[in-house]
């Protein structure tokens, strides 16, 4: 049988089924979906749209030449940044990332169309995870201030935390050796003088960011499923190329994650746990973890029915 000049023969290339041998001389064989009987073109259009570009290329096309630098994250800010104002009584979804020194916090809230909407964040800078915290519960309340139902009757604003669960380890960021989880939690308790619902799931790195890739997609009512605060710039400055795979790429190599800045990495983490608690990953069994030691609370009878729906 004839082969081309890499060693490919014809019936090769039209199965789908092609081989290269590399520098080591190994043989390798490549097998794209088009060797598939049941999936041609009707195949490709029906499945393509449901995915990311980056990912239908590296799983369907075998083809991982995503650019160094690229974002990880694509927006179109005409379309995802908007200003957006919270809403009194709904409930609010905060994110935390333990990053030593520089640990992040931020808050969403999902708004009366389903949409699920960036509000506010920070990441703090050469301070400990205490401190931190205590500065973030000011900040919120002063950002998020309690408010009236829709009798007007004064309610608090009710909050679910998420976290890395990776934070429930002893942390060398203690000297009392406490973990992460036990530093927020204790921190919490010296402000409002209550447990913390503090919950998180284990999930992949790319299962929790593909979970908010989806978001971004356009819905079939032409909304975008993340909305992005116009003020908020961290977000907004990290979604347009400051939140992006490393420069110094190896050529030919595959990113697995984003470039370890400090800074974007800690407050998008801060997201992708959200996310990863209130989404499930396609094929991800892992459970939701509460913490236990907050829940039920009476004032909360309310909140526990509906956090768990993402109300």
């Amino acid at each position: 049988m004839v082969a081309d000049s890499q060693g490919h023969t014809a019936d090769e290339k039209m199965s789908g089924l092609t081989f290269k041998t590399t520098s080591r001389n190994i043989r390798v064989a490549r097998l794209h979906y088009s060797a598939h009987p049941k999936r041609g073109l009707e195949w490709v259009a029906k499945n393509k749209p449901l995915m990311d570009e980056d990912k239908w290329n590296q799983e369907q096309e075998i083809s991982y030449e995503v650019a160094a630098g690229a974002p990880v994250l694509k927006v179109k800010p005409a379309i995802h940044f908007r200003p957006l104002t919270f809403i009194d009584g709904k409930v609010l979804w905060r994110g935390w990332d333990f990053g030593f020194r520089n640990p992040a916090c931020s808050v969403t809230q999902m708004n009366l169309k389903d949409q699920w909407c960036w509000l506010w964040g920070e990441v703090g800078e050469n301070e400990s995870l205490r401190d931190f915290a205590h500065r973030m519960f000011e900040q919120c309340d002063a950002r998020f201030p309690s408010g009236l139902d829709a009798r007007g009757r004064p309610q608090e604003q009710l909050w679910l935390d998420h976290c890395d669960p990776a934070g429930i380890q002893v942390s060398d960021k203690s000297d009392k050796g406490e973990s992460s989880i036990m530093i927020l939690e204790d921190a919490f308790k010296e402000r409002y003088n209550r447990p913390m619902s503090l919950n998180w799931r284990r999930m992949s790195w790319e299962d929790g960011i593909n979970i908010i890739r989806d978001k971004l997609k356009l819905r079939n009512d032409g909304e975008p499923g993340l909305l992005v605060n116009d003020d908020l710039d961290i977000a907004k400055d990290g979604l347009t190329g400051g939140y992006h795979y490393p420069e110094d790429r190896r050529s030919g190599a595959q990113c697995e994650y984003p470039e370890d800045d400090g800074y974007y990495i800690h407050y998008f983490d801060t997201n992708r746990y959200i996310a990863a608690f209130q989404w499930e990953a396609d094929n991800t069994k892992a459970a939701m973890q509460f913490d236990d030691k907050a829940w039920p609370r009476p004032w909360e009878e309310e909140y526990a029915q509906h956090a768990v729906k993402g109300w």
